[in-house]
């Protein structure tokens, strides 16, 4: 797409990326000069029978990533249908640099680094996405970004299921990318994931963040197949780590934390910090902000 096209409010800069569904783009609003990140289909799928496939599946993603604000979703500033283009969907511009950037230029990250720039902010993402009704389905590296204070982001809604909409899936086929996904969305495709579903991808990150870039091309089928009986292989991973992952990545949902609020608290036990820490007690004080509105629309009706 040539420099200057326009789409929607916004004049298109330069091309930043492109995935199996959609291209992304630096953009700036035509009035205000702001500088954006653009996402629209791929060409050749805006032409083709899959057309309305993908326009849903962006309108879908749209809808998840701007249901929640929090500082670790990346945020949607606009979305909407231009007449030429189709639809597109409007975020905050980041550096474009991603995790798995990082990890190919062999980042090791050291357990405090993990946590702080990476596993909490996700997990604190998370438990607004989860309490939204929202199971995300294709956490990786690619789709976690470097955020402007150094800690990551989650990003890229395409596949995100909502609790209760039907699977609008074709029968059988899997959705997401085979080195990330939990089991149960190979054995259940058509059966909506639970939210220890993006727990258990969120954990393999981890796993690999953890011991960085061995050098090994991963062959994700078959580590998949491996994983659908057996925890993954925790080799070269320092303690404690190896012990509170099992409790993530058992190929039972069942069997794992069953939530990103519930793996905080044991993060919190486990490296001994504060139960009470700040993103929590910020998540707690909404819920009881939202308790108390319903006993109030209870007393009214």
């Amino acid at each position: 797409m040539e420099q200057g096209t326009v789409i929607g409010s916004y004049s298109i800069v330069r091309p930043l990326g492109r995935g199996g569904m959609g291209s992304v783009h630096a953009a700036e609003h035509i009035e205000t000069k702001e500088p954006v990140a653009l996402k629209i289909l791929l060409e050749q799928e805006a032409a083709s029978n899959l057309q309305v496939e993908q326009a849903r599946r962006l309108r879908d993603e749209a809808t998840a990533a701007s249901k929640v604000q929090h500082p670790a979703i990346l945020k949607v500033l606009d979305s909407g249908d231009d007449s030429s283009y189709g639809p597109y969907v409007v975020y905050q511009l980041l550096s474009g640099r991603t995790l798995r950037d990082e990890l190919r230029e062999g980042r090791r990250f050291a357990s405090d680094e993990l946590l702080d720039r990476l596993l909490r902010p996700i997990l604190g993402g998370l438990v607004e996405l989860h309490g939204a009704g929202i199971v995300h389905r294709d956490i990786k590296p690619e789709n976690i970004f470097l955020g402007d204070d150094g800690k990551f982001v989650l990003g890229d809604f395409g596949l995100a299921r909502f609790e209760g909409r039907a699977a609008k899936t074709k029968t059988g086929l899997i959705v997401g990318t085979p080195a990330y996904i939990a089991p149960e969305q190979v054995m259940q495709p058509n059966e909506n994931p639970s939210p220890t579903a993006d727990l258990y991808s969120l954990c393999l990150v981890v796993i690999e963040a953890l011991r960085g870039n061995t050098g090994e091309a991963k062959d994700g089928m078959a580590e998949l197949s491996k994983r659908l009986k057996r925890v993954p292989s925790l080799n070269l991973i320092p303690k404690p780590w190896p012990n509170l992952l099992r409790q993530v990545l058992s190929p039972r949902p069942e069997e794992r934390i069953q939530s990103a609020e519930a793996f905080l608290t044991i993060l919190d036990s486990t490296f001994n910090y504060p139960v009470e820490n700040e993103t929590r007690a910020v998540n707690r004080a909404t819920s009881r902000g939202r308790r108390s509105l319903l006993v109030g629309l209870a007393v009214l009706c």
